[in-house]
């Protein structure tokens, strides 16, 4: 019954492990291609306007 039980968790915890993993990875790119209202401000478009 002992190696059942380790066998589980141990399982268990490679499944958690993968989905965290996973989870963390599809918000970090998100947060990298997020809108481009949240970008850089662009070269083509700067911010400040210097002629006003």
């Amino acid at each position: 019954m002992g190696n059942t039980s380790n066998a589980i968790g141990s399982i268990a915890s490679i499944i958690i492990g993968v989905l965290l993993a996973s989870v963390l990875l599809v918000n970090l790119i998100h947060s990298q291609v997020d809108s481009p209202a949240s970008s850089p401000a662009s070269v083509e478009r700067p911010v400040i306007d210097y002629g006003s």
